[in-house]
């Protein structure tokens, strides 16, 4: 693998950012998705649901609803802003039903 480079493969300068920056994000994403799996099955463990069963069902529920943002289109905001919307507000409504249903507001529109 000579000549490799990070940033050639990833095309960092092409997207006006560096490998310094990319860890720091990547560290921080890794650390609240530990965060997630290990305290959302703590706190509903002491309501009496098994920890190991809870543990098992914030995985698999986390990898089915990030599934579909693999095939957004970021570069479109008619998809863009009501996906974000979606991620956004399902946990700061802590509920997927209210989270889904706000992220049908209106939109403001350029034309």
């Amino acid at each position: 693998m000579a000549g490799f480079s990070v940033d050639q493969y990833f095309k960092l300068q092409e997207r006006n950012t560096d490998l310094k920056t990319e860890i720091r994000a990547g560290v921080t994403t890794f650390l609240m998705m530990a965060y997630i799996i290990v305290v959302n099955p703590g706190i509903l463990s002491n309501g009496g649901m098994p920890f190991s069963g809870v543990l098992f069902a914030t995985v698999l529920v986390g990898v089915f609803m990030a599934q579909p943002l693999k095939k957004i289109d970021w570069k479109f905001l008619e998809d863009a802003v009501p996906a974000f919307q979606s991620v956004v507000l399902i946990p700061l409504t802590f509920s997927i039903t209210q989270g889904v249903i706000w992220s049908f507001s209106p939109i403001p529109s350029s034309n």
